[in-house]
C-alpha cells in the first residue's frame, strides 16, 4: 500500500490463489506429507539457528507439539511454557509435559490472571488494525513475563497453523473432491468427513450435497450484531484482495484463505515482539506455499483434522498427543473473566469513542448486559471484539 496525501495505491506481491491452483497441487499423498514434513522442519531449525535462545508456548496441542519436534536437536536453547487458569478446561500439561520431556526441556507454568484479562490496553504501536482482545492480552503478558525470566531472545508460537495445515470444520473438502478429483474420490472423502464428525455416511452425504448445488458464496460475512442499524447500508465495497476468488475457487481452498486472512491480521498486533522477537514459522512464506498446495481433502483423509500434518510428524510426535481429537479451551476463563468485568465493559462500550460515533447499538447493549448469559452461551465474546475496537480507537492520535 502507499499513501500519496489523500491518495491510496495498494499493489498485491503475494497471494496465496497462486498455490491452490490446480496444476500446483501435491498429486499424491505422499508427496503432500514428505514435503511439507521437510519444508517445515527446515524453516523451524532456520529460525532456531538465528535466535539461539527460545521460549517455546507449548500448549499441548498438535500444532505446538509440531513446533517442539522440529525443535529437536535445533542449533538452540530451548525452554517451554504452558498456560492454565484457576477455572476448569484449559489445563494441558499433561500433553506439553510429554513433548517438553521429549525435547529435554525446562517447562515452565504459568497461571493466567483475571487482572490481566484486560480490554483497555495500549495496543502495540505495529497495530494498524484491532487484533489484539482480552485473551490474547492475557496470554501475551503471561507469557512476556516468562521470556523475560529466561532472558529469551524469541518467543516461538504454533500461531496459524490451524489455518496453515487446513484444519477445515464444514463439508467443503468433500465438496472440492467432487470438484477437482471426481466421483470416487468425492465418496471417499464423504467418509472420512462422516468420522471426522462422528456422524453418519448419509448425514456427512447431504450435507455435501447441499453445498455441492449451493451457489458459491463468500466464507466472510460481516456481523452486525450490535452494530447500529445504519452500518449495513455503509459497508466497505472494497474486500481485502485475498478475499477476490478467482473463477471456479473451490469452497474449500476459499475457506482457508479467508482464515489467512485473519491470521496475518493478527500477526503484528500482539505486544510480544516489541522488545523480543515474536516467531510464528508456520506462516513464514516457505511453509505457507508448501501447506497451500496440499488439497482440502487430503487433510481429512483416515478421518482426523490436519492429517498430512500428522503423518508428516507421525515419528515425532508421542501418541498421546499425535492421536488427540481434541484441546484444552479458554472459554470458562473467558466466560469468568466477562463476569468479573461486566460493570466496566458496559460503562466502556456505552461511553466511548463507538457510542459517540453512532456505530454501536446502545439499547441492544444494554439489553444484553442486563440479561444473565445461558450456560454454554458464549455470546458475550462478541463484546469483547467490540471492545477490541473500541480500545484501538482510543488510543489513535
Amino acid at each position: 500500500m502507499q499513501l500519496r496525501g489523500n491518495h491510496v495505491t495498494t499493489r498485491v506481491e503475494w497471494s496465496p490463489w497462486n498455490y491452490v491452483a490446480s496444476h500446483r497441487r501435491f498429486s499424491t499423498p505422499e508427496d503432500a506429507v514428505n514435503t511439507t514434513r521437510s519444508t517445515v522442519l527446515s524453516v523451524v531449525q532456520a529460525w532456531a539457528h538465528v535466535d539461539r535462545v527460545i521460549l517455546l508456548e507449548l500448549s499441548g496441542g498438535l500444532d505446538s507439539s509440531i513446533m517442539a519436534a522440529c525443535l529437536e536437536g535445533a542449533d538452540a536453547n530451548v525452554r517451554c511454557c504452558t498456560l492454565t487458569t484457576t477455572v476448569p478446561g484449559a489445563d494441558e500439561r499433561q500433553y506439553a509435559g510429554l513433548m517438553a520431556d521429549q525435547l529435554g526441556a525446562e517447562l515452565q507454568l504459568r497461571v493466567l490472571d483475571f487482572e490481566d484479562a484486560r480490554f483497555d490496553f495500549p495496543p502495540p504501536p505495529s497495530a494498524v488494525v484491532p487484533g489484539m482482545a482480552l485473551l490474547q492480552y492475557a496470554v501475551d503478558m503471561a507469557m512476556k513475563d516468562a521470556g523475560t525470566s529466561y532472558d529469551t531472545v524469541s518467543h516461538f508460537t504454533g500461531g496459524g497453523g490451524d489455518t496453515v495445515f487446513c484444519y477445515l470444520r464444514t463439508a467443503a473438502p468433500a465438496v472440492d473432491a467432487f470438484r477437482e478429483v471426481g466421483i470416487g474420490a468425492g465418496f471417499g472423502a464423504i467418509n472420512h468427513l462422516s468420522l471426522l464428525h462422528g456422524c453418519t455416511f448419509w448425514k456427512a452425504a447431504c450435507v455435501t450435497a447441499k453445498k455441492l448445488m449451493r451457489r458459491p458464496k463468500s466464507p466472510c460475512v460481516a456481523d452486525l450484531t450490535f452494530l447500529s442499524p445504519s452500518i449495513a447500508a455503509c459497508l466497505p465495497a472494497d474486500a481485502h484482495p485475498w478475499l477476490n476468488q478467482p473463477e471456479g475457487a473451490l469452497p474449500g481452498d476459499c475457506e482457508r484463505i479467508a482464515d489467512l486472512v485473519g491470521t496475518m491480521m493478527f500477526r503484528a498486533s500482539s505486544p510480544r515482539g516489541q522488545e523480543t522477537w515474536l516467531r510464528m514459522p508456520f506462516l513464514s512464506q516457505p511453509v505457507l506455499e508448501v501447506c497451500l498446495r496440499t488439497p482440502s481433502w487430503m487433510a481429512i483423509a483416515g478421518g482426523v483434522n490436519r492429517a498430512v500434518a500428522r503423518a508428516a510428524f507421525a515419528d515425532l510426535l508421542p501418541p498421546e498427543v499425535l492421536n488427540r481429537r481434541s484441546k484444552g479451551t479458554f472459554v470458562n476463563y473467558s466466560g469468568a473473566a466477562y463476569q468479573r468485568s461486566k460493570a466496566e465493559l458496559r460503562q466502556f462500550l456505552l461511553f466511548g469513542v463507538l457510542r459517540e460515533r453512532k456505530l454501536v447499538d446502545a439499547a441492544a447493549l444494554e439489553r444484553f448486559f442486563d440479561r444473565e448469559p445461558a450456560p454454554r452461551d458464549t455470546s458475550f465474546m462478541r463484546l469483547f471484539e467490540l471492545a477490541m475496537i473500541e480500545n484501538w480507537l482510543r488510543h489513535q492520535p
